[in-house]
């Protein structure tokens, strides 16, 4: 299992615990020369994360460097007359964008592209850049189990993108990982954070979130009886899930990156979370659903 780099904070001013907007580009050089100091090799972008695959493309990266990208989203595309020429097109933009031959992995970002009509269509483009050799592994970010479970009866996908965290175990105990992993699937995580969430003063929750205070708290108080932070029990735990390839966390400075390497290197004892219930409630777990956060 290894750490990689989710660049959307290169682009934009993402996260609900964002205080500080987007990384400057500074800030990005030095997490990069870092990272590839300490041997982290995986960088997650998109075309939808703002300014952030220019970002990355002004940036030196040594050759073992693997860059994973995601399409553009079909219903944005609507517009144009041949949408699927606009959706095939998208990726050498990337390329061009990012300065790089090819990358090692394109995901759909919207899962619903390899579910809808269309989708064998879309499929195809993706068979076609990866046999062309601008793109290694082709698959989806998702969000849902029964979107995994309809993409995995169509196509043969090689990676995938999950939210996977300490509050949200769904993928561990619903056995979605271990038949991914069955079928050979490289998989990604994300959201092992909750967005930040998890590091928000339970008593200062935003917006919706405010509904789900029993549980922060709880998370809180286990925390502190566990001696650990809560950086630190978070990766903790991803650490246990054999099946995961790679943690894509996002970073919001220079000093905070050397922070989760920091974590993610030390040795936890999480027996304060022995019997810890994470939540199932997908209005917590998916962001999307959160409301004025």
């Amino acid at each position: 299992m290894e750490i990689g780099i989710g660049t959307v904070q290169f682009g934009l001013d993402y996260g609900v615990s964002n205080q500080t907007g987007r990384v400057d580009f500074n800030q990005v050089e030095k997490i990069l020369e870092f990272a590839q100091n300490k041997g982290i090799r995986y960088l997650d972008t998109a075309p939808l994360y703002g300014q952030s695959e220019e970002t990355l493309g002004r940036l030196n990266f040594a050759e073992n460097i693997r860059i994973i990208t995601k399409t553009q989203k079909m219903e944005g595309l609507s517009g144009f007359s041949d949408p699927y020429n606009e959706f095939s097109l998208e990726l050498e933009r990337s390329l061009s964008r990012l300065k790089r031959n090819s990358v090692y992995g394109l995901m759909a970002h919207d899962p619903n592209d390899l579910i809808n009509d269309g989708s064998d269509r879309i499929w195809k483009i993706f068979e076609t850049h990866k046999n062309a050799g601008r793109v290694k592994k082709i698959g989806v970010s998702v969000y849902e189990e029964s979107q995994i479970l309809s993409i995995l009866d169509r196509y043969p996908i090689d990676i995938i993108q999950i939210p996977v965290s300490i509050m949200d175990q769904r993928p561990i105990q619903n056995g979605i990982l271990n038949k991914l992993k069955k079928k050979g699937v490289e998989i990604h995580v994300r959201s092992v954070f909750l967005q930040g969430s998890i590091f928000i003063d339970p008593e200062k929750l935003p917006g919706s979130l405010n509904t789900f205070k029993s549980i922060f708290s709880d998370f809180s108080n286990r925390v502190k009886k566990s001696g650990f932070t809560s950086l630190e029990c978070a990766l903790g735990f991803i650490k246990t899930v054999p099946e995961i390839d790679v943690v894509v966390i996002g970073v919001n400075s220079y000093t905070q990156f050397k922070e989760v390497v920091r974590a993610w290197e030390k040795e936890i004892d999480l027996s304060a979370f022995s019997d810890f219930q994470p939540s199932k409630n997908s209005d917590l777990l998916n962001p999307a659903k959160w409301v004025n956060s």
